[in-house]
């Protein structure tokens, strides 16, 4: 199971998730601009960037469909089924227990509950208020992961009845109007003028959650499936950054977001311009240590506001968490996703296939 990897989607990726670590960053550090100026759009731009979390959806929806294009669009067969899912766990869930257990070391759990343990445990976070979570943004992991087991049930559906690809696409953007409407709505607020704050509507837990998810991988898969009949204007390829800023600005609805990353991951990969742009050296880097982003900046950041002064100046925090992030990164990608990945791979892939042989 693969196909030939997009380097500037890996490199969209990591874009993802530094702009998820920056959002969650200035929350903490409560920024406020001195006047309206650059430093007020950097902030503005930074304040939807959660919505980061929506591309990661559709990437991955997008990247599977191409990766299992050939296994899953006539039958989906219970050997392929199983391998397929085993790789997906293989990929997230080693990372996400050392993740697990770093929280448990440094911050302990005075009254642990066995039932908060299994439930971070068996991905069943979206199921429960977010107060179980040790590690706050688990609730996407735990929705993906549901995405993950009804994936190849998708993907042949629309593969097969061609025409619902393209309803995909739209009913996918109604799906994340109702999951905007209907999500949790709170306030940031880095004034007592208010000039800066946003109102936004997420939806984190619950159903709400599980429809945001589905929108994405409706999207991606859709975008997948089409790739080769949407034609993109060569203009469009210039301007996308800007008018992605632009939009980010203007604190618009989540579709004109979402459209703006359908664009973008539309664009990678076909030699435009953009493409050159998200597969250089550094932005392949930070695509491939992009999970470890990810999981671990909110743990860094937990731990530099316990150990250091805490009034200690936003630059700082800044400085030091998004270093301390990139090195710890670093590690865990080589170290606990790449090793610890192979090792599950090797020993329960194998495992699966020697049953089979019996």
């Amino acid at each position: 199971m693969g196909t030939r990897e997009i380097k500037s989607l890996t490199g969209l990726r990591g874009v993802a998730a530094i702009g998820v670590m920056f959002f969650h960053y200035f929350i903490f550090v409560h920024w406020v601009p001195d006047k309206i100026s650059l430093q007020t759009a950097i902030i503005k731009s930074v304040n939807q960037m959660h919505f980061f979390v929506d591309l990661f959806f559709i990437l991955s929806a997008f990247v599977m469909t191409l990766s299992y294009a050939s296994y899953f669009d006539k039958r989906i067969q219970r050997s392929d089924y199983k391998t397929y899912l085993l790789k997906r766990i293989a990929r997230i869930y080693p990372l996400y227990l050392f993740n697990l257990i770093c929280y448990l070391i440094v911050f302990g759990r005075n009254g642990l509950e066995i039932k908060q343990l299994l439930i971070n445990l068996l991905f069943f976070n979206i199921f429960f208020e977010s107060k179980y979570n040790f590690n706050f943004v688990a609730w996407s992991l735990s929705v993906e992961f549901l995405a993950y087991l009804f994936f190849p049930l998708l993907f042949f559906l629309l593969a097969k009845l061609k025409h619902f690809s393209y309803l995909a696409l739209f009913f996918s953007v109604f799906l994340y109007f109702y999951s905007e409407v209907s999500g949790i709505s709170y306030v940031l607020s880095y004034d007592d003028l208010s000039v800066h704050s946003v109102t936004q509507n997420v939806s984190i837990s619950g159903s709400n959650a599980i429809i945001r998810c589905l929108a994405g991988y409706l999207l991606g898969i859709g975008l997948a499936l089409n790739r080769n009949r949407i034609v993109i204007p060569k203009i469009l390829q210039i301007l996308i950054i800007p008018v992605g800023f632009i939009i980010s600005l203007l604190n618009l609805s989540i579709i004109f977001t979402v459209l703006i990353f359908s664009t973008l991951v539309l664009m990678l990969g076909q030699f435009s311009i953009i493409d050159k742009l998200f597969s250089n050296r550094i932005m392949y880097y930070l695509g491939l240590i992009s999970y470890s982003i990810y999981l671990n900046h909110t743990l860094v950041s937990s731990l530099v506001t316990k150990f250091f002064d805490p009034n200690i100046k936003p630059e700082f925090f800044l400085i030091v968490s998004i270093l301390i992030t990139l090195l710890l990164s670093t590690f865990t990608y080589y170290i606990v996703e790449v090793k610890g990945g192979k090792l599950v791979r090797n020993y329960f892939i194998k495992t699966t296939a020697q049953s089979y042989l019996r």
